[in-house]
């Protein structure tokens, strides 16, 4: 997932990158790399197995968050990786396939697989897509 967030206006660069660590900090994201106008999180799926599992950016395991000057003014530029969820999904499909070959045959094994994977992880995103940005531009409007 990539967007932008409109910078709080008068914020320092350094200003706006303690918003977004603090905000990463309640994500249960592990910051590893800081700049003066950047942020970065690895987290690999495995090791938040014990977040919560509500939380906006819980299926993402990769981040980078820059601050940019644009014409319009300054803006917080997100860039989003969810790999590992990706392939967990593919992974719990993969079961749902042997139920459906079982079931129905090889069209079953394809259907089966096909709503799965679009239930886990099509809602997980259609979900992320609506709640990420909100999440990121509350930060920064917060004090």
């Amino acid at each position: 997932m990539r967007g932008t967030a409109p910078a709080p206006r008068g914020a320092s660069d350094q200003e706006v990158t303690d918003r977004i660590e603090r905000l990463l900090i309640k994500q249960y994201k592990t910051v590893t790399a800081r700049e003066p106008s950047r942020v970065v999180f690895d987290n690999p799926l495995w090791t938040t197995w014990l977040s919560p599992n509500w939380l906006a950016l819980v299926a993402y395991d990769h981040g980078d968050f820059s601050v940019n000057d644009e014409i319009n003014g300054r803006v917080v530029r997100y860039d989003l990786r969810s790999l590992h969820a990706l392939v967990f999904c593919f992974l719990v499909s993969a079961i749902f396939a042997c139920f459906g070959f079982a079931a129905r045959g090889f069209s079953g094994a394809i259907e089966f697989t096909a709503f799965a994977f679009s239930w886990l992880y099509g809602m997980n995103m259609l979900l992320a897509w609506t709640r990420v940005p909100r999440l990121i531009g509350k930060a920064m409007n917060e004090r």
